[in-house]
């Protein structure tokens, strides 16, 4: 192998590791956004659970039973 070809290799080796690292990457930051979105919609869905449970005036101890909410969360809504 000559020292060109040493060099090409080393630089497509390099090459594939940074794309690797790139994939990488990205796919954790898209995986992180999903589950962020999961959370989040989980937690909307709670909240206007509790909201319509407190309109309907549930006790507060029992909204917080059923939500997993704090009592000072729910009476805050």
């Amino acid at each position: 192998m000559t020292e060109y070809q040493r060099f090409l290799k080393v630089e497509r080796d390099n090459y594939s590791v940074a794309e690797a690292y790139k994939l990488e990457g990205e796919l954790k930051g898209k995986l992180e956004g999903e589950i962020k979105g999961i959370i989040k919609g989980k937690l909307e869905g709670k909240l206007e659970i509790a909201v319509k449970l407190k309109t309907e005036r549930m006790p507060d101890s029992k909204i917080a039973e059923i939500t997993g909410f704090s009592i000072t969360k729910i009476e805050e809504l």
